[in-house]
């Protein structure tokens, strides 16, 4: 081939791909581009902008807004990836100097229910621990909800806004802004307004544990805890834990298993109801657990999510309710 047509077939080859590049959605769903000439996110249809294949590739239903339909299965490396990274990335996880773990008495029968355990859990905590930008924000939501099933939840003003500002704390933060990147490149959700409007329903939306009332929330059970028959249920976080014992209401029985990163089965009495089994992870921030949970209710839900942080077998178990809401999420030591 004579070397001017060899370039021009070159000049050619390249052309169409710099059009492609600014004319197609491909790797574009959701996304605002100044630069570009036609646009792939929800508000492209309102301006006339889209690009030809907007409705082909980001949303095959033809409503524009909507999340892509085609969705990619999320495997345990890319979920393995994603942990790595945010245990690199939560700056507001606690290093080891701030608190201090004692384990104390091994459960051997786990039944009986015994404190084995004369010392608290927690100790040397220092004051700045348990405040921060996303932690402060997590605890104004621990005293927002009635205990005892089938008590309906109140669903105030000052509720919705402490959500949100939580919401607002957390989307700050590199640990929430790289599980979206994970979900969204996976098709889940075509801009952070839709994943922040699922991260509210998900864990805040009421639903009925009893009688039929709205008393409890996928975030009650999980972060804060329950009483339902007599037994504690739920109730999988550290800081919670950790006010709790400081204040009186909680009495540590003993641990039954540990696991590395930072994991502890353990047992205790929470004003006065006991709670068998617990799994926590502790000096994690607020968001990195949300979005391991959340991460492993869209991959895995109502079942056993396995992955690794840093080379070490992990793996949570998230629960549904009522066939289609998240019911409970937790480490599964």
């Amino acid at each position: 081939m004579p070397a001017k047509v060899f370039l021009t077939l070159l000049v050619a080859i390249v052309t169409v791909k710099a059009v492609n590049a600014v004319t197609s959605c491909r790797d574009r769903c959701g996304n605002f581009d100044r630069a570009s000439h036609c646009q792939c996110n929800g508000a492209c249809a309102r301006f006339g902008d889209c690009c030809h294949d907007y409705l082909t590739v980001c949303n095959p239903g033809g409503r524009p807004g909507e999340a892509p339909v085609t969705k990619q299965p999320i495997l345990s490396r890319d979920i393995s990836r994603l942990a790595d990274s945010l245990w690199a990335a939560d700056s507001n996880r606690l290093p080891g100097m701030m608190y201090s773990i004692r384990k104390q008495s091994r459960i051997t029968h786990l039944f009986r229910r015994r404190d084995t355990a004369p010392k608290s859990l927690f100790s040397n905590v220092l004051p700045a621990a348990l405040y921060g930008q996303t932690i402060t924000p997590f605890r104004a939501l621990l005293n927002n909800y009635e205990r005892s099933a089938g008590v309906p939840e109140r669903n105030t003003i000052t509720k919705q806004r402490e959500i949100s500002r939580f919401l607002e704390a957390i989307f700050s933060t590199d640990v929430i802004q790289r599980t979206y990147n994970l979900l969204h490149n996976k098709g889940h959700f075509a801009s952070q307004t839709e994943f922040k409007d699922f991260l509210n329903a998900t864990w805040f939306g009421l639903y009925s544990r009893s009688g039929g009332v709205l008393d409890s929330s996928a975030f009650e059970h999980t972060f804060v805890g329950e009483m339902k028959n007599g037994a504690v249920t739920g109730f999988h976080n550290w800081i919670q834990f950790c006010l709790q014992e400081r204040a009186g209401n909680l009495n540590y029985y003993g641990y039954t298993r540990e696991k590395q990163p930072n994991q502890l089965l353990l047992q205790f009495n929470w004003l006065g109801q006991v709670k068998t089994l617990s799994s926590i992870i502790h000096g994690v921030s607020p968001e990195f657990e949300l979005a391991l949970f959340t991460t492993c209710y869209i991959a895995r839900p109502n079942n056993l999510c396995r992955f690794k942080i840093n080379d070490r077998n992990v793996a949570i178990r998230t629960w549904t309710h009522e066939g289609d809401k998240l019911g409970a999420a937790y480490f599964y030591v």
